[in-house]
């Protein structure tokens, strides 16, 4: 073993971003020009030896290379644009695109289905509304904050390996709560362990389609975020037939079972320099931590590291209206069956009127990504509009006396929220660049995991004070409206950095 591998759990890793998933027997060298150039031949190690002895311009020797790589290696980890110079843009790509899109349905399929799944246990065990938010933010919280961590755990771990730990933790903790005997172990097991798991897995296929496109950004874009969708259309429908024939715990045990197939869609998430069209050597980094707790330690530091990167009035801006949007539009989903209920609805016009609006989503994401990468309107203003959409029928959808007029409405509410969440990624990107877009996810994933903890308790509090959901519904989409109000100040936003920049120049000239 070099002193640039490292062992946890068993597992033999590369310290380094997008190496970590290199098995043996898949990278040696070739010889273009003056360069040696990655390619699929033998075995991992020989490429490292193979860059060291040739030499590059007649100079660059085995010990040269690790030290241009050691001195190089602080400003990669900051603003370090590797992954971005000349994307795949297609190719590979859309085997990562379709494999994100597998791993975004089952993450949604348990995000969107928390009411289907838990509702009727819960009531039955008579309990409050206060602990049931409790017990589904929670696991939002736990969820967003992992996200904060995803790029120290790539760094750390590799994209494949990342994806397969937190697809196994998902699995464990929703089989774990088929043999619940209390609300409080639904929430350690679905809340935690499972939390960490989605977090991990959904951030990583969310943001991983930025490393691979850059021209066609609209359509993998579009194909990654239909499985949100697709997971929120299938999910209630799949978990109320498996309730019917398998019951509550049995109905669980297959969701966890189910979840494994994320393992399919991790293992093509090959590090992009695999599929550069320009493919270059790449030096091993020369960490040596070797035990947990070093691993564990850089894992925090790299993770506080990205959240102190974002000073940008801009990046808070898009971060936290983004996260306000998410968290609003995940707590109604899990509001609304037990809303339904209390209005003396089944639990299958619940299932219905979600997958309606999971339908319509999925339709809005395809058409908006997709046109974003052609149309001249501005992603601000059509995010916005999405934005106001989901505000208007969240309280429209409260007041209508029908299933029908229910319905309807959450057709429109789900074309809303298609809108918005399939720009984010976008908006993100046209906003902050590229380079940091991964930097301002981790920080929108941190403020998203504040929103969980703080509006779960509020929105139980107000559904136990007042005696019906549909209050809590109401604060959602005032919550909703704000954030809409924080996308008007975004032009603001950017003419004070522009000018802060500015006058940052001109003292730097007269100096």
């Amino acid at each position: 073993m070099t002193d640039s591998d490292t062992t946890v759990f068993g597992f033999r890793y590369r310290n380094k971003a997008f190496e970590g998933d290199e098995s043996p027997g898949e990278r040696n060298t070739e010889i273009r020009g003056n360069e040696p150039v990655a390619r699929n031949v033998s075995d991992a190690d020989d490429f490292a030896e193979t860059s060291g002895k040739v030499a590059v311009d007649g100079s660059a020797t085995r010990d040269s290379v690790h030290e241009n790589a050691a001195s190089t290696r602080g400003v990669e980890n900051e603003n370090s644009d590797e992954g971005f110079d000349d994307p795949p843009d297609g190719g590979w790509g859309w085997i990562v695109a379709i494999g994100a899109l597998l791993c975004q349905v089952l993450v949604n399929i348990i995000l969107s289905s928390f009411g289907i799944l838990y509702s009727k246990y819960l009531l039955d065990l008579q309990t409050s509304a206060l602990v049931s938010s409790w017990i589904y933010n929670s696991m939002g919280f736990i969820m967003m904050l992992s996200g904060v961590f995803l790029k120290a755990f790539v760094e750390e771990f590799g994209l494949r390996m990342t994806g397969s730990i937190s697809t196994i933790l998902t699995s464990i903790g929703i089989s774990a709560t088929a043999f619940a005997n209390s609300p409080w172990f639904i929430m350690f097991f679905y809340s935690f362990v499972a939390g960490i798991g989605t977090g991990l897995l959904g951030c990583l296929s969310y943001g991983i389609v930025t490393y691979y496109f850059k021209r066609r950004i609209g359509i993998a874009n579009a194909i990654m975020s239909s499985g949100v969708s697709t997971g929120q259309i299938i999910g209630p429908l799949l978990i109320t037939r498996l309730q019917d024939h398998y019951a509550f715990q049995g109905s669980l045990l297959i969701m966890g079972a189910f979840y494994l197939n994320g393992l399919v869609g991790n293992m093509v998430f090959h590090p992009p320099e695999w599929h550069k069209k320009k493919p270059t050597a790449l030096p091993r980094a020369t960490k040596s931590g070797h035990s947990i707790a070093e691993v564990v330690l850089r894992i925090l530091r790299n993770a506080l590291k990205t959240l102190i990167l974002i000073k940008s009035p801009v990046a808070s801006i898009v971060a936290i209206g983004a996260a306000i949007n998410l968290i609003s539009y995940l707590n109604f989903l899990t509001a609304l069956p037990f809303a339904m209920q209390e209005e003396g609805f089944s639990v299958d016009d619940a299932a219905y009127c979600l997958s309606l609006s999971g339908l319509a989503s999925l339709v809005a994401r395809l058409t908006i990504s997709i046109v974003s990468d052609y149309s001249c309107m501005s992603k601000r203003y059509l995010y916005m509009g999405g934005t106001l959409t989901v505000s208007i029928f969240s309280v429209a959808f409260c007041f209508m006396p029908s299933l029908t007029f229910k319905s309807v409405a959450m057709g429109i509410w789900g074309g809303g929220v298609g809108v918005y969440m399939g720009l984010m990624n976008l908006i993100m990107i046209e906003f902050v660049g590229r380079e940091q877009h991964m930097n301002v996810l981790s920080f929108n994933f941190f403020a998203s995991s504040i929103c969980f903890i703080t509006s779960g308790p509020v929105l139980g509090f107000v559904r136990d004070v007042s005696g019906s959901y549909t209050y809590s519904l109401l604060c959602l989409a005032a919550s909703t409206m704000f954030a809409f109000l924080m996308f008007l100040f975004l032009p603001a936003a950017q003419a004070y950095e522009k000018r802060n920049k500015e006058e940052l120049e001109n003292k730097n000239e007269n100096v």
